[in-house]
């Protein structure tokens, strides 16, 4: 199962230290004018979503599909890595959607994912027609719903519009794994398991979802647990609280087994080389704080890894 980072502008450049380094950029991530380019290294594989997620949650209008394939093209301007892209999805957020409401989301992604096929045949006939250079681009479907039924249904659609890979949304939201697996089952049921999870910050869903065969997930888990002044090792699996920090494991989104002001393992990590690295225990600093997340990356991958 491979693992994408989720990446801001403001993260640290995890592909310098790891050479086969996914990653999943959002345009609501970086500057309107931000490509990919800036980086002095790219990534090993890269992942465009469409930012649904943020404009959703932050009760914004969704752009169009065409803005998001212009904005996206923009962000790959003059690099050839191969990327895959996601039409624009409308996630399913608000516990207080009515019946009504939540199957016109589902049927205006499939729109979406509609339009974006289109998009991308005209974009490929451009290429052939002219001297202008085309991406390799693959797309990504993204199944939303709010049961089975629903959920199987979107699936369906997708697969009949031309898809052959497949995402599955508004999962940030849900912390029981049960829910989970029951969703992902039925999206295997109809598309296999070629499948995308997006937003997953659990060590243990990660694990399961690993179980059920799927071919990735996305977590911007590394940072923010760093921000939460939490340090993760994967032999053992154990989280560890800053001491002196206002980590408190009883109300933090992210709990720690111990509280430590010095560490006592050695750790293979790029940040710390097979030494005890205290420096990542340091607060207030950011280039701790960055270097944190990248020893909290190498261990959430050691752990999902096949």
């Amino acid at each position: 199962m491979d693992f994408y980072v989720s990446w801001s502008h403001s993260d640290p450049f995890y592909q310098m230290y790891d050479g086969q380094c996914s990653m999943l950029i959002s345009p609501t991530s970086v500057t309107s004018v931000w490509k990919l380019t800036r980086f002095s290294k790219l990534p090993y594989q890269l992942m465009l979503d469409s930012g649904s997620y943020s404009y959703i949650s932050n009760n914004l209008p969704l752009p169009t599909p065409r803005e998001v394939f212009k904005r996206q093209l923009h962000i790959l301007d003059d690099c050839d890595l191969p990327t895959i892209i996601c039409p624009v999805d409308v996630p399913m957020l608000q516990k207080t959607l009515s019946l009504t409401e939540r199957n016109r989301a589902i049927d205006k992604t499939i729109a979406n994912a509609c339009e974006l096929k289109i998009l991308m045949k005209d974009y490929s006939q451009l290429g052939k027609n002219s001297k202008v250079r085309c991406h390799p681009i693959e797309t990504m479907a993204i199944v939303q719903g709010y049961d089975i039924a629903s959920i199987r249904y979107c699936a369906r659609q997708l697969t009949e519009i031309g898809y052959s890979r497949f995402g599955i949304g508004s999962m940030a939201h849900l912390y029981d794994i049960k829910e989970i697996k029951k969703r992902v089952e039925a999206v295997q049921s109809v598309v296999g398991s070629k499948i995308h999870i997006f937003g997953i910050s659990g060590i243990e869903v990660m694990e399961e979802l690993r179980k059920l065969g799927i071919t990735s997930v996305d977590s911007a888990r590394p940072i923010k647990a760093a921000i939460y002044n939490e340090i993760l090792y994967s032999e053992p699996y154990l989280r560890v609280g800053i001491a002196g920090s206002r980590f408190r494991a009883d109300n933090s989104k992210f709990s720690a087994d111990r509280m430590v002001s010095e560490l006592s393992l050695e750790c293979p990590c790029p940040v710390c080389k097979n030494e005890i690295n205290n420096d990542i225990l340091k607060l207030g600093i950011r280039k701790y704080l960055l270097l944190r997340a990248v020893h909290n990356y190498y261990h959430i991958k050691k752990m999902i890894a096949d």
